[in-house]
């Protein structure tokens, strides 16, 4: 028998975090690709279009493909 009463509550915390962070996530690189569409609309600059790009894909590769724990060491699988 394991010591946990409710292991469901104690996982669900952690299940609504994360997926709070993904929706967040969501909503920040659906603001970022509604600003892309209007800076290629009114000031049509390959730079700035590239810069959003970047911040986008950095969003991407920080939350959810965890690229920041490679030079961390975080946790292994």
């Amino acid at each position: 028998m394991s010591d946990h009463s409710h292991p469901e509550k104690a996982g669900s915390a952690i299940d609504r975090n994360v997926y709070r962070k993904g929706f967040n996530t969501f909503l920040v690189l659906a603001v970022l690709t509604v600003v892309e569409y209007f800076v290629g609309l009114w000031f049509p600059s390959a730079v700035l279009l590239i810069l959003l790009a970047i911040a986008k894909a950095a969003l991407v590769l920080n939350i959810f493909m965890g690229i920041t724990k490679l030079w961390r060491g975080g946790d292994h699988h």
